[in-house]
């Protein structure tokens, strides 16, 4: 709570123990909703990175790769001349 709330020590040891209860377990709540928030982001971005590398049965054709290379670079090599600017 020191770090989450900004409290001193000295502003924990004399709150009133229900009081401190309260926080204590408010802060235990929102540790746990962020902790499952941040496992389903994670579980999300894994599920793409599993559905871009395949499982592993299908056989990949090297022209395929050298298709999707070739592409992936033509991509790349046109962003890195756009200029943003400040408007």
């Amino acid at each position: 709570m020191m770090q989450h709330h900004k409290y001193s020590l000295d502003e924990l040891d004399n709150m009133i123990p229900w009081e401190r209860q309260i926080y204590v377990t408010l802060l235990s709540n929102w540790i746990q909703e962020e902790n499952e928030r941040r496992a389903k982001e994670e579980a999300k971005s894994n599920d793409i990175d599993d559905v871009a590398v395949g499982d592993g049965s299908e056989q990949v054709d090297p022209a395929d790769l050298t298709n999707s290379m070739a592409a992936y670079t033509a991509a790349i090599s046109k962003t890195k001349d756009i200029k943003l600017s400040n408007k």
